[in-house]
């Protein structure tokens, strides 16, 4: 036998706070379901969806709903609605999901007395997990283009690369500072300064858990010449950003290219972490990722140990092809 209780009956004193705090106490004491009417001030569909994000496991049930003002289908539609909406936030905010991460003047036991006090609920079973599909890596060169209201033609070129959980992560850092860290970078020696081609130039490769990958970027005004003279074309712009970022393979870095990389991507770990709320997130981030914390402190001596070796070799595995994106003024 089930038991179930009966909450917001009580007019407009049922705010959406106190019932959904009904619910929480309900499940504490015991009780096997909670039921609402839709006949006083709060939806009972919409409350209990709500409700359902703050409880895991007691039966959440509409007593009275009237059913001439709305059509059965719409209903059954809010019905469901609601239903997946408290599986999506009991699948993906869980325990397992969660990482707090305080940096400052603080004591643990205020920090784990507080967490307690706002993730009340979160002390129950992780749900069980999906497999993840590998991601599929582009084999084959690939481009689109876009035509947008804009004054400036921007390329950027996507090549796949390692995750942060893969030994080839560190070198594959200091490849991407190789090619478009700042303005010693290969991309911002032969893109910008040698051939005057670009406002923005510069390359990219974001700290993700599985596989991540290298941006190479170059932004430029169409209209304007080059040193010969003539205007810039987007299919030049696009070969010479590609090119460059090829040539370490066939064009290997020195070993001044490869030091100066290693600092840079030292030194842009540092400066991501000058306020507090930066190395909060990193310490958040890096957990999250399935790295643990301790890589953002680590991260820095895995990058001084990296070898021109190491660099090349990553070059030559994950710099075999890339897809092209090309934003373009529109047409007038």
């Amino acid at each position: 036998m089930r038991i179930g209780i009966m909450v917001g009956a009580d007019g407009k004193r049922s705010t959406l706070a106190a019932v959904i705090g009904a619910v929480q106490r309900a499940e504490a004491a015991g009780f096997d379901d909670v039921w609402m009417a839709n006949i006083f001030a709060l939806d009972a569909i919409a409350t209990l969806a709500l409700a359902g994000r703050a409880t895991r496991h007691i039966g959440l049930g509409t007593a009275v709903t009237p059913t001439y003002p709305r059509h059965p289908t719409a209903m059954a539609q809010q019905a469901l609605t609601a239903a997946a909406a408290a599986q999506f936030h009991n699948r993906f905010y869980s325990p397992g999901n969660t990482v707090i991460s305080v940096v400052g003047n603080v004591r643990v036991s205020d920090v784990r007395k507080d967490a307690e006090n706002y993730l009340v609920d979160y002390k129950r079973p992780e749900p069980v997990q999906r497999a993840r599909n590998a991601a599929e890596n582009p084999r084959e060169a690939a481009r689109v283009t876009r035509s947008i209201p804009t004054n400036t033609t921007t390329i950027v070129a996507g090549f796949a690369g390692p995750g942060l959980n893969d030994p080839d992560y560190p070198a594959f850092a200091v490849l991407t500072a190789l090619i478009g860290g700042g303005k010693s970078s290969r991309v911002f020696r032969n893109v910008r300064d040698a051939s005057g081609l670009g406002y923005v130039v510069g390359a990219y490769t974001p700290p993700l858990a599985r596989e991540s990958h290298l941006l190479a970027y170059v932004e430029f005004d169409t209209n304007r010449t080059g040193p010969d003279g003539k205007k810039l074309e987007p299919a030049v712009a696009e070969t010479m950003l590609v090119g460059t970022v090829k040539s370490v393979v066939e064009s290997q870095p020195t070993d001044k290219e490869i030091e100066r990389a290693k600092s840079f991507s030292i030194g842009t770990h540092a400066l991501a972490h000058q306020r507090t709320r930066d190395r909060a997130f990193y310490l958040g981030w890096y957990e999250l990722a399935g790295t643990g914390h301790g890589f953002d402190t680590e991260f820095p001596r895995r990058l001084a140990a990296v070898t021109r070796d190491e660099v090349v070799q990553a070059a030559k595995k994950y710099l075999n092809s890339c897809v092209v994106s090309v934003v373009q003024p529109e047409k007038r």
